[in-house]
């Protein structure tokens, strides 16, 4: 009796015998490495699960097209049921082809999986699949064809009613599109997805979906794009109800930006943004994460007086905050700080709020607390 009979469960049934007939083709066995997928196929059409049946025989039509078996990987991927699933195995399946040289055969292997994909029934799936089509194509030289792919993929957004889900589907294009060196062509899928990002209703989603473009364009290398996207994103976050939301939101995108680099640009950002209008950011800011605190305080030093002395950051109104302090300048021991210690804090604000520069607000306040864990952290 063959071992693998006893295995009750038909997905790992069909698993185990995908293994032994890869083992059997590489060890130059094609007849039993036939054998053994016949056998793999019909197993794993017992699967009751459509998803994991349609893994199963994917994992099959893989195991035979590295086998060297392309007609018969061909004929199972004809029977996995679901278009994403035959899709995205066609497209695997043309790619190793077209590394193995060939390429007519892997054109018109992609060709099938063009056709599979375009029968896929919700727009962002198909057009994610084709954008893999694309890619693909590209990644084997085949310029033109990836294109036309990536035109038919843009296209099926087209579809997307949500504008959130479009936006997300748009920025996977443009992102494939700039890895394949169409980096015209990213750049207006890029404006198409900031188009459709900026027509999401509720403002929090609307700032996320472009902090995501801006960050998949500085990947890219297009920084002032990104920048220009980054502060839309600012911009939508203050349609937020709470100054805290607003606050927590705009650290997160201050944040993203410091990390490319551009940490000027998203101070001036963040200037823009709040201005002398808001009224309660210390007491938000207090409460935010420590990485994003540090930015943060940083970001609220750099406004001097227009908020950080009014708003009692680095000002008067410093008692709640000079609590929430304590652990940053390292006063852990006693719970709390001195009248002498608050009042050097308080000073010192002063002084770093009356600064000229940002360098040198950040210097004075640091010269008289070098403990706290914004000059640690800068």
């Amino acid at each position: 009796m063959n071992a693998t009979q006893r295995i009750d469960d038909p997905e790992v049934r069909a698993g185990t015998l995908t293994g032994i007939a890869a083992a059997q083709a590489k060890a130059g066995e094609w007849q039993a490495a036939r054998n053994t997928f016949t056998e793999a196929i019909n197993v794993a059409q017992t699967i009751d699960s459509a998803y994991l049946r349609a893994s199963g025989l994917k994992e099959i039509a893989t195991a035979q097209a590295k086998a060297g078996n392309v007609a018969d990987a061909l004929e199972t991927t004809q029977t996995i049921d679901d278009p994403d699933s035959r899709a995205q195995t066609l497209t695997g399946i043309a790619a190793a082809q077209m590394e193995t040289g060939e390429r007519r055969s892997a054109r018109n292997i992609f060709a099938e999986a063009i056709n599979a994909a375009q029968t896929i029934d919700k727009a962002w799936a198909r057009s994610s699949r084709l954008t893999e089509v694309a890619a693909a194509q590209a990644k084997a030289g085949e310029q033109q064809a990836a294109r036309n792919t990536f035109t038919e993929a843009i296209n099926a957004t087209q579809r997307i009613n949500d504008p959130e889900r479009r936006a997300q589907t748009l920025t996977g294009i443009a992102a494939a599109q700039m890895e394949t060196g169409e980096r015209r062509s990213a750049r207006n899928t890029f404006t198409e997805a900031i188009n459709a990002a900026q027509r999401i209703h509720s403002a929090k989603p609307r700032s996320s979906r472009l902090e995501e473009i801006a960050t998949a364009q500085a990947k890219a290398g297009e920084q002032q794009a990104a920048n220009r996207t980054l502060t839309a994103a600012f911009d939508a976050a203050q349609y937020l109800n709470t100054p805290y939301d607003r606050l927590t939101t705009s650290a997160r995108i201050l944040s993203t930006q410091a990390k490319t680099g551009n940490v000027n640009d998203a101070m001036e950002a963040f200037r823009k943004t709040f201005k002398a209008r808001e009224t309660h950011l210390s007491e938000a800011a207090l409460r935010l994460d420590r990485s994003d605190r540090v930015l943060v305080q940083r970001g609220l030093a750099s406004l001097g007086k227009d908020v950080g002395a009014a708003d009692g950051v680095f000002g008067q109104r410093t008692r709640a905050a000079v609590r929430s302090w304590q652990v940053d300048a390292g006063f852990k021991a006693t719970g709390h700080l001195t009248r002498e210690q608050a009042d050097r804090l308080i000073a010192a604000g002063r002084r770093a709020a009356a600064a000229a520069t940002e360098t040198q607000r950040l210097k004075e306040f640091c010269a008289e607390v070098p403990q706290s864990e914004l000059c640690r952290d800068l």
